[in-house]
């Protein structure tokens, strides 16, 4: 399993790079677990480095994911592999289910 971190001063709500629609579009955060979703982008304020690291590991705009465990980390699975994020960065990428 890779573990993924940011650090983040504050728990500032995620600006996203493109317009969402509320009601079906959110944050990896608040996927619940068991739940699939595919991502839709990720915020503007998250690293290029970041954002490249992620897409390396299939966290890709238009791949299903799936949440396995939200908390204390964000566990997901993307295909085989499996990845703990810390939840500031699972705040910075968008899905929709």
């Amino acid at each position: 399993m890779a573990i993924l971190g940011i650090q983040v001063s504050a728990v500032p709500q995620p600006t996203p790079a493109v317009s969402h629609q509320a009601t079906q579009e959110m944050t990896l955060a608040d996927l619940s677990p068991g739940k699939t979703a595919t991502v839709t982008g990720f915020s503007n304020r998250i690293s290029p480095d970041r954002r490249a690291q992620l897409q390396s590991y299939g966290v890709i705009p238009g791949h299903p994911l799936s949440v396995v465990q939200p908390t204390p980390v964000t566990i997901i699975q993307v295909e085989n592999i499996e990845l703990a994020l810390e939840r500031d960065l699972a705040r910075l990428v968008w899905v929709k289910i």
